[in-house]
Protein backbone atom coordinates (compact mmCIF):
# COMPACT_ATOMS: atom_id res chain seq x y z
CA UNK A 1 0.00 0.00 0.00
CA UNK A 2 3.12 2.47 -0.19
CA UNK A 3 2.59 3.08 3.86
CA UNK A 4 -1.30 4.00 3.02
CA UNK A 5 -3.12 3.48 5.71
CA UNK A 6 -7.30 2.22 5.42
CA UNK A 7 -8.67 4.29 8.66
CA UNK A 8 -7.55 7.39 6.89
CA UNK A 9 -10.87 7.03 3.90
CA UNK A 10 -13.07 8.61 6.90
CA UNK A 11 -11.24 10.97 7.06
CA UNK A 12 -10.73 12.09 3.23
CA UNK A 13 -13.96 11.40 2.48
CA UNK A 14 -15.11 13.80 4.81
CA UNK A 15 -13.70 16.66 3.00
CA UNK A 16 -13.20 15.39 -0.37
CA UNK A 17 -15.17 13.27 -3.32
CA UNK A 18 -14.11 9.66 -2.64
CA UNK A 19 -14.31 6.54 -4.61
CA UNK A 20 -13.88 3.24 -4.49
CA UNK A 21 -13.70 0.20 -7.20
CA UNK A 22 -12.77 -3.00 -6.19
CA UNK A 23 -12.57 -6.55 -7.90
CA UNK A 24 -11.44 -9.93 -6.21
CA UNK A 25 -9.34 -11.85 -8.00
CA UNK A 26 -11.43 -14.30 -10.51
CA UNK A 27 -15.01 -12.50 -9.89
CA UNK A 28 -17.33 -11.87 -12.52
CA UNK A 29 -18.37 -8.32 -10.75
CA UNK A 30 -16.55 -5.44 -10.05
CA UNK A 31 -18.43 -3.30 -6.60
CA UNK A 32 -17.83 0.50 -6.80
CA UNK A 33 -18.24 2.85 -3.53
CA UNK A 34 -19.39 6.08 -4.25
CA UNK A 35 -21.23 9.21 -2.07
CA UNK A 36 -22.16 6.76 0.48
CA UNK A 37 -23.28 3.91 -1.91
CA UNK A 38 -22.57 0.70 -3.67
CA UNK A 39 -22.93 -0.55 -6.23
CA UNK A 40 -21.84 -2.84 -8.77
CA UNK A 41 -20.59 -2.54 -12.46
CA UNK A 42 -18.57 -5.39 -14.93
CA UNK A 43 -15.76 -3.02 -15.74
CA UNK A 44 -12.69 -1.52 -13.79
CA UNK A 45 -9.30 -0.45 -14.97
CA UNK A 46 -6.35 -2.17 -12.85
CA UNK A 47 -3.82 -0.98 -14.70
CA UNK A 48 -3.17 -4.27 -16.99
CA UNK A 49 -4.56 -6.48 -13.99
CA UNK A 50 -7.89 -8.42 -13.70
CA UNK A 51 -8.15 -7.51 -10.06
CA UNK A 52 -7.28 -4.87 -8.00
CA UNK A 53 -8.59 -1.93 -6.05
CA UNK A 54 -8.77 1.94 -7.27
CA UNK A 55 -9.11 4.85 -4.70
CA UNK A 56 -10.27 7.86 -6.47
CA UNK A 57 -9.97 11.66 -4.70
CA UNK A 58 -11.17 14.58 -6.64
CA UNK A 59 -11.36 18.08 -5.18
CA UNK A 60 -9.69 17.61 -1.78
CA UNK A 61 -10.73 20.10 0.82
CA UNK A 62 -13.72 21.50 -1.43
CA UNK A 63 -15.82 20.34 1.26
CA UNK A 64 -13.46 21.98 4.01
CA UNK A 65 -13.63 25.34 2.21
CA UNK A 66 -11.66 26.94 5.53
CA UNK A 67 -8.76 24.43 5.34
CA UNK A 68 -8.24 26.09 1.91
CA UNK A 69 -6.25 28.78 3.79
CA UNK A 70 -3.51 26.52 5.05
CA UNK A 71 -2.41 25.32 1.41
CA UNK A 72 0.74 27.22 -0.17
CA UNK A 73 1.12 28.60 -3.46
CA UNK A 74 0.75 25.96 -6.29
CA UNK A 75 4.63 25.75 -6.70
CA UNK A 76 4.93 24.84 -2.91
CA UNK A 77 2.49 22.38 -3.03
CA UNK A 78 3.40 20.73 -6.72
CA UNK A 79 6.95 20.41 -4.78
CA UNK A 80 5.85 18.90 -1.96
CA UNK A 81 4.67 16.68 -3.92
CA UNK A 82 6.77 15.92 -6.53
CA UNK A 83 9.42 15.22 -3.24
CA UNK A 84 6.92 12.36 -1.40
CA UNK A 85 6.20 10.72 -5.04
CA UNK A 86 10.70 10.30 -5.69
CA UNK A 87 10.81 9.17 -2.13
CA UNK A 88 8.32 6.72 -2.51
CA UNK A 89 9.62 5.38 -5.92
CA UNK A 90 12.92 5.20 -4.17
CA UNK A 91 12.19 3.07 -1.90
CA UNK A 92 9.76 0.80 -4.62
CA UNK A 93 12.08 0.35 -7.70
CA UNK A 94 9.88 -2.18 -8.77
CA UNK A 95 6.26 -0.08 -9.51
CA UNK A 96 5.96 2.64 -11.90
CA UNK A 97 5.47 6.05 -11.06
CA UNK A 98 3.98 9.36 -13.00
CA UNK A 99 3.50 12.66 -12.36
CA UNK A 100 1.66 15.12 -13.99
CA UNK A 101 0.38 18.59 -13.34
CA UNK A 102 -1.51 20.27 -16.07
CA UNK A 103 -1.16 17.98 -18.55
CA UNK A 104 2.47 18.35 -18.51
CA UNK A 105 4.84 15.60 -17.25
CA UNK A 106 7.11 16.38 -14.11
CA UNK A 107 7.72 12.69 -13.01
CA UNK A 108 8.14 9.26 -14.88
CA UNK A 109 9.69 6.31 -13.71
CA UNK A 110 9.39 3.38 -15.15
CA UNK A 111 9.99 -0.32 -12.93
CA UNK A 112 13.93 -1.19 -12.81
CA UNK A 113 16.50 -2.10 -10.51
CA UNK A 114 17.44 -0.25 -7.47
CA UNK A 115 20.59 1.40 -8.22
CA UNK A 116 19.37 2.68 -11.84
CA UNK A 117 16.04 3.99 -9.51
CA UNK A 118 18.57 5.76 -7.35
CA UNK A 119 20.36 7.64 -10.40
CA UNK A 120 17.27 8.27 -12.04
CA UNK A 121 15.72 9.77 -9.17
CA UNK A 122 18.91 11.67 -7.55
CA UNK A 123 20.99 12.23 -9.99
CA UNK A 124 18.56 12.85 -13.47
CA UNK A 125 20.65 15.61 -14.79
CA UNK A 126 24.44 14.60 -14.26
CA UNK A 127 26.02 11.78 -15.61
CA UNK A 128 28.86 10.43 -12.51
CA UNK A 129 28.87 7.05 -11.63
CA UNK A 130 26.89 5.12 -9.41
CA UNK A 131 28.69 3.02 -6.83
CA UNK A 132 27.15 0.85 -4.59
CA UNK A 133 28.64 -0.99 -1.36
CA UNK A 134 26.22 -3.04 1.40
CA UNK A 135 27.58 -4.88 4.80
CA UNK A 136 25.47 -7.23 6.69
CA UNK A 137 26.04 -7.08 10.48
CA UNK A 138 24.76 -9.30 13.17
CA UNK A 139 21.18 -9.26 14.38
CA UNK A 140 20.81 -9.60 11.20
CA UNK A 141 21.21 -5.48 9.91
CA UNK A 142 22.05 -5.32 6.37
CA UNK A 143 22.68 -1.63 5.57
CA UNK A 144 23.37 -0.86 1.72
CA UNK A 145 24.15 2.50 0.07
CA UNK A 146 24.00 4.14 -3.74
CA UNK A 147 26.14 6.73 -3.90
CA UNK A 148 26.15 9.09 -6.79
CA UNK A 149 30.22 10.09 -6.44
CA UNK A 150 31.29 13.25 -7.26
CA UNK A 151 27.81 15.36 -6.99
CA UNK A 152 27.21 17.37 -3.95
CA UNK A 153 24.73 20.25 -3.12
CA UNK A 154 24.54 22.75 -0.14
CA UNK A 155 21.49 20.85 1.04
CA UNK A 156 20.78 17.69 2.83
CA UNK A 157 17.60 17.04 0.35
CA UNK A 158 19.34 14.49 -1.67
CA UNK A 159 20.76 12.31 1.39
CA UNK A 160 17.98 9.54 1.33
CA UNK A 161 17.18 7.56 4.31
CA UNK A 162 14.92 4.32 4.28
CA UNK A 163 14.54 1.77 6.78
CA UNK A 164 12.88 -1.74 5.91
CA UNK A 165 11.34 -0.10 2.74
CA UNK A 166 9.82 3.07 4.43
CA UNK A 167 11.30 6.41 3.23
CA UNK A 168 12.91 8.54 6.86
CA UNK A 169 14.32 11.52 8.22
CA UNK A 170 16.35 10.40 10.97
CA UNK A 171 19.06 12.60 13.01
CA UNK A 172 21.20 9.36 13.66
CA UNK A 173 21.28 8.04 10.46
CA UNK A 174 22.40 11.52 9.13
CA UNK A 175 25.02 11.92 11.50
CA UNK A 176 26.52 8.46 10.86
CA UNK A 177 26.55 9.33 7.02
CA UNK A 178 28.01 12.40 7.37
CA UNK A 179 30.94 11.48 10.02
CA UNK A 180 32.76 9.90 6.52
CA UNK A 181 32.07 12.14 4.05
CA UNK A 182 33.02 15.62 5.85
CA UNK A 183 36.73 14.29 5.52
CA UNK A 184 36.34 13.47 1.50
CA UNK A 185 33.47 16.73 0.62
CA UNK A 186 34.25 20.46 0.81
CA UNK A 187 32.79 22.26 3.98
CA UNK A 188 29.16 23.32 3.32
CA UNK A 189 28.60 20.02 0.79
CA UNK A 190 26.50 17.27 1.21
CA UNK A 191 26.90 14.26 -0.73
CA UNK A 192 23.86 12.56 -2.79
CA UNK A 193 23.28 8.90 -2.12
CA UNK A 194 20.40 6.94 -0.62
CA UNK A 195 20.99 4.60 2.29
CA UNK A 196 19.07 0.87 2.74
CA UNK A 197 18.62 -0.20 6.48
CA UNK A 198 17.40 -3.34 7.19
CA UNK A 199 16.62 -4.38 10.83
CA UNK A 200 14.37 -6.51 12.71
CA UNK A 201 11.42 -4.66 13.72
CA UNK A 202 11.69 -5.64 17.70
CA UNK A 203 14.65 -3.25 16.79
CA UNK A 204 13.31 -0.37 15.74
CA UNK A 205 10.29 2.07 17.39
CA UNK A 206 8.19 3.62 14.98
CA UNK A 207 6.08 5.78 16.84
CA UNK A 208 8.48 8.45 17.38
CA UNK A 209 6.84 10.75 15.00
CA UNK A 210 3.28 11.13 13.90
CA UNK A 211 4.39 11.18 10.09
CA UNK A 212 6.81 8.14 10.93
CA UNK A 213 9.72 9.51 9.33
CA UNK A 214 11.65 10.03 12.84
CA UNK A 215 12.91 6.42 14.58
CA UNK A 216 14.48 5.11 17.61
CA UNK A 217 16.17 2.60 17.60
CA UNK A 218 17.34 -0.40 20.41
CA UNK A 219 20.85 -0.62 19.43
CA UNK A 220 21.38 2.74 18.38
CA UNK A 221 25.18 2.55 18.71
CA UNK A 222 25.32 -0.40 16.47
CA UNK A 223 23.10 0.83 13.67
CA UNK A 224 25.45 4.25 13.99
CA UNK A 225 28.28 2.44 13.71
CA UNK A 226 27.33 -0.18 10.64
CA UNK A 227 26.64 2.82 8.44
CA UNK A 228 29.62 4.72 9.39
CA UNK A 229 31.52 2.22 8.70
CA UNK A 230 29.88 1.57 5.02
CA UNK A 231 30.43 4.55 4.17
CA UNK A 232 34.10 4.74 5.03
CA UNK A 233 34.65 1.65 3.32
CA UNK A 234 33.01 2.92 -0.01
CA UNK A 235 35.45 6.03 0.17
CA UNK A 236 38.03 4.22 0.78
CA UNK A 237 37.49 1.63 -2.38
CA UNK A 238 35.85 4.28 -4.52
CA UNK A 239 37.51 7.24 -3.50
CA UNK A 240 36.02 10.49 -3.34
CA UNK A 241 35.49 11.80 -6.62
CA UNK A 242 33.64 10.47 -9.59
CA UNK A 243 34.27 11.82 -12.99
CA UNK A 244 31.08 12.84 -14.98
CA UNK A 245 31.03 11.65 -18.67
CA UNK A 246 30.39 13.95 -21.94
CA UNK A 247 27.03 14.20 -22.22
CA UNK A 248 24.47 14.70 -19.81
CA UNK A 249 21.59 12.28 -18.59
CA UNK A 250 18.54 13.36 -19.80
CA UNK A 251 16.59 15.07 -17.16
CA UNK A 252 13.29 15.60 -16.06
CA UNK A 253 10.75 18.23 -16.83
CA UNK A 254 9.86 20.95 -13.86
CA UNK A 255 6.48 22.85 -13.45
CA UNK A 256 5.11 24.84 -11.20
CA UNK A 257 1.85 24.11 -12.50
CA UNK A 258 -1.58 23.27 -9.85
CA UNK A 259 -3.25 20.23 -10.91
CA UNK A 260 -1.35 17.56 -9.64
CA UNK A 261 -1.94 13.53 -10.78
CA UNK A 262 0.29 10.54 -10.03
CA UNK A 263 -0.72 7.38 -11.35
CA UNK A 264 1.12 3.54 -10.15
CA UNK A 265 1.34 0.63 -11.32
CA UNK A 266 2.73 -2.75 -9.45
CA UNK A 267 3.31 -4.30 -12.59
CA UNK A 268 4.99 -2.22 -14.29
CA UNK A 269 2.71 -0.95 -16.41
CA UNK A 270 2.25 3.05 -17.52
CA UNK A 271 -1.32 4.70 -17.17
CA UNK A 272 -3.23 8.04 -16.21
CA UNK A 273 -6.62 8.21 -14.81
CA UNK A 274 -9.07 11.31 -14.87
CA UNK A 275 -9.47 14.96 -15.38
CA UNK A 276 -8.65 17.70 -13.73
CA UNK A 277 -8.79 18.87 -10.82
CA UNK A 278 -7.81 15.61 -9.12
CA UNK A 279 -5.19 13.53 -7.80
CA UNK A 280 -5.25 9.63 -8.08
CA UNK A 281 -3.09 6.65 -7.11
CA UNK A 282 -3.44 3.08 -7.67
CA UNK A 283 -1.65 -0.01 -7.46
CA UNK A 284 -2.24 -3.33 -8.85
CA UNK A 285 -0.87 -6.86 -9.19
CA UNK A 286 -0.16 -8.95 -12.19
Amino acid sequence: TLGFRGEALPSIAACAELSILSREKDATETYEWCEGKVSTTTFGNFHAARHGTRIQVRSLFSEIPVRLKFLKSATSEVAAIREWIERLALTNPGVSFKLETDARTLLHFRAEDEASRVARVLGSNVDFPVVTEEVIEAGPIRARMHWIQGATSPQMRKMVQAVNGRAVRDRLLSQAILVPFRQALLPGQFPWLALFLEAPPALIDVNVHPTKTELRFLNASQIFRTVERLGEGMIAKHGSIGFAASAPRPGLTSSSSTDSFLSLSANGSDSFLGTQPAFFATASEK
